[in-house]
């Protein structure tokens, strides 16, 4: 998969009773209809539903592509520090036996 959150855009006109009439579906059933979908479709592949009536606040492009490098680079650091400590054990162990053998 090419997204690290999968998700489906779709688009559609809200007909009631042959008019267009958004308010009566945008109340609760837009919910149950994403639930529906999720369930048919979403279910099927392994796919999470998102936190029904969710307030969630989304971040720009700019500052989510700035957070990823951000841990991308504190995971990096944590490698090297245990690249250094690995490193470190290694010289010490060394030290000591080349201290053992002049001795």
């Amino acid at each position: 998969m090419d997204e690290t959150t999968p998700h489906m855009h779709l688009n559609f006109i809200p007909i009631t009773e042959g008019r267009l009439c958004a308010k009566e579906l945008c109340n609760r059933k837009l919910a149950q209809l994403q639930t529906e979908v999720w369930k048919k479709v979403g279910e099927k592949y392994g796919l999470d539903r998102g936190k029904p009536n969710s307030q969630a606040v989304h971040i720009d492009t700019a500052e989510y592509k700035a957070k990823k490098i951000v841990e991308a680079a504190k995971q990096r650091g944590a490698e090297i520090d245990e690249q250094t400590e690995r490193k470190q054990a290694e010289l010490t162990e060394l030290t000591q036996a080349v201290e053992k053998a002049t001795n």
